[in-house]
């Protein structure tokens, strides 16, 4: 279990080091916004949806606001590998989330 800032403080510096870097333009810096103002917002959406039935039933934050980041990795490992994701980030900028990104965020949650 790590505390949230840290995992939230572990995915700023992904997105700012693996992410940002391939995004040329003005894109760069309004994505780079875009991200921080989203990650800002992480503890919020946690605290809006941690009673939702399915976030409930995996168990992967606690009260004191731990999260499980094993368990979350390897549940996003596995659904990476069989369908990475991708998301538009503009109308030219597409990010494909794959199996070994969710092994470099991982890295930086835990070295973070």
């Amino acid at each position: 279990m790590e505390h949230l800032e840290k995992v939230i403080n572990g995915s700023r510096l992904y997105f700012h080091n693996e992410v940002l870097p391939y995004i040329n333009g003005w894109q760069k810096w309004v994505i780079g916004i875009g991200i921080d103002l989203y990650i800002q917002k992480i503890p919020q959406l946690i605290n809006k949806y941690k009673e939702d039935f399915i976030i409930k039933e995996l168990n992967l934050c606690d009260e004191n606001n731990n999260v499980d980041v094993e368990k979350a990795y390897e549940l996003l490992k596995e659904q990476a590998k069989a369908n990475p994701l991708t998301i538009n980030l503009s109308k030219n900028e597409t990010l494909k989330f794959t199996q070994d990104d969710i092994e470099k965020l991982y890295n930086y949650i835990k070295n973070s």
